[in-house]
């Protein structure tokens, strides 16, 4: 592609005063932002050609896929993975679990969904720790401090239709014994903002994208992370489990490529950025705001108190069992649902030093 040379020069330069202060990149030592440890990892014998479904158009949340494909993480596990835009964490679930693509990246609302439906899918790893929902809003329209779940008690939240991150938000708001003081307003997704703008709502329930747009826009903005107040599960790596049990070392090799890209993302935010940008051209125009949402993603989604105790990539059975529990009582699934067939770890390669090592590998002490 065509870039700017002076510009993603002077963004590098930028990045690398970082990298240089994040005690090195991926393992190395301060001031060796290229240096990585010798990976245990096996390739897999034959290269193994795959795709991957994502949840939504590519966008700089997924920019851990990406670096492993364009840095040649991937390739080094024998493995070449073909990255393809989805239109929605139902949609692919649906997808994969048919088995037309063999991997995807989805909710554990949508893999509980599809389960339900008696579709066979399984997610083998959570590539975030929680999803990228929060409840956001700007001081002007909320009248007060958005501090926490009970400072909603008598506010209007614009909420998007058939939101499954709705029935998150309100175990959350039960939790905090404020659920029925708080109104609901259903707006379609391109009004969430606007609703909060004109005054028709105090806050909207959306992505931390929406939030940071906000602020960049000049508003007193803030904003409420729905995975700091209730366990969750975020976007996982999902599969037919017949596609597992024919290639488990593909899902196996994948996953440990897809952490050590994630690793390196997240000690190299531009030059994640840079990667995404020569595979996605269109994403150059929000470069700036795409950097802002790779570092929220790798400080606030994936560098977990989970992830420093277990490793990239983890998954528990009381994170699963919430989601589902907030899905049942909003009539969204069944409650026959076996949520415990719903996930494994067992594909995970806990030896790997991205996968088991992943907290000591990056640093994500970011400025916002």
């Amino acid at each position: 592609m065509t870039t700017t040379p002076s510009r993603r020069r002077v963004l590098g330069a930028l990045g690398a005063t970082f990298a240089v202060g994040a005690a090195g990149c991926l393992g190395g030592t301060a001031g060796d932002s290229g240096a990585e440890p010798t990976t245990a990892a096996t390739p897999t014998p034959e290269r193994s050609s795959v795709q991957l479904l994502l949840d939504w158009k590519a966008n700089a949340t997924h920019a851990g896929h990406f670096v492993a494909r364009e840095r040649g993480f991937y390739e080094a596990e024998g493995l070449s993975v073909d990255i393809v835009s989805g239109k929605g964490g139902a949609s692919t679930a649906k997808q994969v679990g048919l088995e037309k693509y063999p991997l995807g990246l989805t909710s554990a609302a949508a893999t509980l969904g599809t389960r339900d439906e008696g579709v066979a899918l399984q997610a083998y790893a959570a590539a975030q720790q929680g999803p990228n929902s929060v409840v956001y809003t700007t001081a002007e329209a909320f009248g007060g401090q958005l501090d926490g779940p009970a400072s909603l008690a008598g506010k209007t939240v614009a909420v998007p239709p058939a939101a499954s991150n709705l029935a998150l938000l309100k175990a959350i708001l039960k939790g905090a014994g404020v659920l029925g003081e708080v109104s609901f307003l259903e707006v379609g997704w391109g009004g969430l903002t606007s609703s909060v703008l004109s005054g028709d709502a105090n806050a909207a329930l959306g992505a931390f994208p929406d939030g940071i747009s906000l602020g960049r826009d000049g508003h007193d903005s803030a904003m409420l992370w729905i995975a700091d107040h209730i366990p969750t599960v975020g976007r996982s790596v999902v599969a037919n489990p017949a596609f597992v049990e024919s290639n488990p070392e593909t899902l196996r090799a994948y996953l440990r490529a897809t952490a050590r890209g994630w690793a390196w993302a997240s000690n190299n935010p531009e030059g994640a950025m840079d990667h995404l940008v020569d595979a996605q051209p269109r994403l150059e125009a929000s470069y700036d705001l795409g950097v802002t949402k790779i570092k929220h993603t790798a400080k606030r989604l994936i560098l977990t108190d989970a992830v420093r105790e277990h490793g990239w990539g983890w998954q528990s059975a009381t994170a699963w069992g919430t989601v589902a529990d907030a899905l049942t009582e909003a009539d969204l699934l069944s409650a026959d649902v076996a949520v415990d067939d719903a996930w494994t770890n067992a594909y995970l390669d806990g030896d790997d030093p991205y996968v088991g090592s992943y907290a000591d590998r990056v640093s994500a002490e970011y400025e916002f």
